[in-house]
């Protein structure tokens, strides 16, 4: 596969271990694509307050779903947003979240291709 930011060997661990229910990676994909943009909005609203730990907090749980699914460059640009210092440029960490954004709806998008593609569709 390319380099698309999607870990595929995750994938196929996911798939491997859920070889019996045909159902459970596009239910992960959809909790994936849930929990994102509920933490991507924390973390909009954390920032608008410069609430530092919050922002990590949500960072960080958006980094750790981002892990569980392969979304490898979504969980990076998740890690820079966890490392924002106390003197952070608003501006400058709105954009890494607004590249975050992007890249997981990229990831959403090339999993569910992939997941159709095996007729695993939910």
């Amino acid at each position: 596969m390319s380099d698309d930011g999607i870990d595929w060997k995750t994938v196929d661990s996911i798939l491997l271990i859920s070889s019996r229910d045909k159902q459970l990676m596009p239910e992960l994909i959809n909790l994936f694509k849930e929990s994102s943009s509920q933490n991507i909005l924390d973390i909009k609203r954390s920032i608008s307050l410069r609430n530092l730990r919050e922002i990590k907090n949500f960072a960080h749980a958006l980094k750790s779903v981002c892990n569980s699914i392969g979304a490898k460059r979504a969980r990076e640009l998740a890690d820079a947003v966890e490392s924002v210092t106390p003197d952070f440029n608003t501006k400058d960490v709105l954009q890494i979240v607004e590249n975050l954004e992007n890249e997981i709806g990229r990831n959403i998008i090339a999993l569910t291709f992939f997941v159709e593609s095996r007729g695993l569709r939910s």
